[in-house]
């Protein structure tokens, strides 16, 4: 009986570190989930300021080869115009020219024949003229048609920032929704690890825990105890497992010289029998409190 009340005491033993190891586990989880939290808070709003940093300069450079656009439109319309007008006179001086042409033909003298050379040289002067300005025109009309393709990529670029700004900012808040709802569940953890706390203060093993709190080494309170009474878990039942493989060992012994003698043959058997049923509470308490522990972190 006195085997079987140790092996009881110590599962107890066991199973008490455990509860009192869980708020603590519990807490310590809740501030690293809300470190956690935080980070990915800031890492949201970081990328919303960047995407609307990159959104803002997309649309600087879009105004900018909008800019771009419109000069070189009101460029090619000036050069246009000025074309027209090379045209418009290059008709003229053919229209003079021809009738100079005309009245030489009728009347070749001298006067009328220098006066049809001096309008042909106009004329072909005119459309000289016309035809580098039709030239110039068109050179125009080309860069003022690739500036507004420019403007028109750039506008595409700059409403695609646009819209990935708004998708991180959209992001971010969601991010920032979700922190606050984990961190509200975080805060009632912890209120109620302090409630805990508080309760298990006036017991042997609140007083064990208060202990170990005061001599960690710099590290937080949560994660220190967490540790040290986790180890201090393992270790009760690896010895307790140890001391049920040591007694099985000596039970054999016992049985083995025990030459026949009934009373040393039962004493035997019973030392086997409490040994083993030792050894399957220690790995059950074993396999439980790891469970929990996983369970939690």
């Amino acid at each position: 009986m006195n085997k079987i009340k140790l092996i009881v005491i110590s599962l107890v033993v066991a199973t008490g570190f455990a509860l009192t190891v869980t708020p603590s586990l519990v807490y310590a989880d809740a501030k690293s989930e809300s470190a956690k939290l935080k980070d990915l808070e800031r890492k949201a709003a970081d990328a919303a300021g960047a995407a609307r940093v990159t959104a803002e300069k997309a649309e600087a450079t879009a105004n900018k080869a909008e800019e771009s656009a419109k000069a070189a439109e009101n460029t090619a319309s000036i050069k246009a115009n000025a074309s027209r007008d090379k045209q418009a006179a290059a008709k003229d001086a053919d229209k003079k020219a021809q009738s100079a042409a005309k009245v030489a033909k009728d009347d070749p003298t001298d006067t009328n024949k220098k006066a049809a050379s001096t309008a042909t040289t106009a004329a072909e002067t005119a459309n000289t003229a016309a035809r580098s300005a039709a030239a110039t025109a068109e050179q125009a009309l080309t860069s003022a048609t690739t500036a507004r393709k420019t403007a028109t990529v750039t506008r595409a670029n700059a409403g695609a920032a646009r819209a990935a700004a708004g998708t991180a900012e959209a992001a971010s808040r969601a991010a920032a929704d979700s922190a606050a709802a984990q961190r509200a569940v975080a805060n009632d953890t912890q209120s109620n690890q302090e409630a805990d706390e508080r309760a298990a203060q006036d017991t042997p093993l609140g007083n064990l825990q208060q202990g170990i709190n005061a001599t960690s080494d710099g590290k937080s309170e949560a994660t220190s105890i967490s540790s040290v009474a986790t180890k201090i878990v393992n270790v009760l039942l690896y010895v307790i497992g140890a001391l049920a493989v040591v007694m099985i060992v000596f039970g054999g012994i016992r049985y083995t010289t025990s030459a026949g003698d009934a009373a040393a043959v039962k004493g035997a058997k019973d030392t086997i029998m409490y040994s083993v049923i030792g050894l399957v509470v220690a790995l059950v308490a074993y396999a439980v409190v790891n469970f929990v522990l996983k369970a939690l972190g």
